[in-house]
């Protein structure tokens, strides 16, 4: 039994630069699907002003 579909990839976060472009995608995808206009609006997600998120990764690799 598969517990990914076939289309998921594992992909290690680089630096800081790469964790904000993942972090935009995964907001968007509500966005993209047509839920919503803006991702702030999703309430099941964490872009939304009600949801608490941890603080980036400190060990990333800085932007340059």
């Amino acid at each position: 039994m598969e517990i990914w579909e076939r289309s998921f990839t594992n992909h290690r976060i680089r630096d800081a630069a790469d964790y904000e472009r993942h972090r935009s995608y995964i907001h968007l995808n509500p966005v993209r699907a047509g839920l919503i206009d803006l991702s702030e609006d999703y309430p099941y997600s964490s872009a939304h002003a009600g949801f608490a998120l941890d603080e980036a990764p400190q060990r990333l690799k800085p932007v340059a």
